[in-house]
């Protein structure tokens, strides 16, 4: 089986805008093939360069990173905010929401 959980770590960049550095982890016994993050919100508005390609990722904790930018409008520095992130690979799909405190 296949089990792929995501986290995020988030930073606030001096334009304004914010940088996701996203790890999917696979934490089933089966290889996660062909990994795509398809969708990715911060707040209510949307990652930019969506779809991304992950790549495969092993069993038993092996993870992939990927960068994922939200535009400044995405919130105030401070402010909570819920990221959400989903993708699919070969055999099916993930997503999960975190809930956030923009840096």
């Amino acid at each position: 089986t296949v089990q792929l959980i995501t986290t995020a770590a988030l930073t606030h960049l001096s334009d304004g805008s914010y940088q996701a550095a996203v790890t999917v982890v696979n934490k089933g016994t089966g290889d996660a093939q062909a990994v795509e993050l398809t969708a990715a919100t911060l707040g209510s508005v949307s990652g930019t360069t969506l779809p991304l390609t992950v790549g495969d990722i092993a069993p038993a904790g092996g993870n992939a990173t990927i960068t994922v930018n939200f535009p400044a409008s995405a919130g105030a520095s401070g402010a909570a905010a819920a990221e959400k992130y989903s993708g699919s690979y070969t055999s099916g799909t993930f997503g999960g929401s975190i809930r956030a405190q923009l840096p």
